[in-house]
């Protein structure tokens, strides 16, 4: 199997397809995002697209009670 995925918010296209059944992801801003993958097939047989909507949150020092408590 090949797999090929897309970070809505982030990614400008679709990676190239590629064996490793993962994908790794640094310093992402905070925001919503959908991480969407496909598979295909050494057959070139494509499945269905699976997504996974997940937030990234602000980190603790600039969340919204940490500015009133630097003022």
């Amino acid at each position: 199997m090949e797999y090929s995925y897309l970070l809505e918010g982030f990614d400008k296209k679709w990676s190239e397809y590629d064996v490793l059944p993962q994908k790794e992801y640094t310093n992402l801003p905070a925001g919503d995002y959908i991480f969407r993958v496909k598979a295909r097939s050494f057959q070139n047989i494509l499945s269905e697209e699976g997504s996974l909507p997940f937030q990234v949150g602000a980190p603790w020092y600039q969340s919204t009670w940490t500015y009133i408590l630097y003022v």
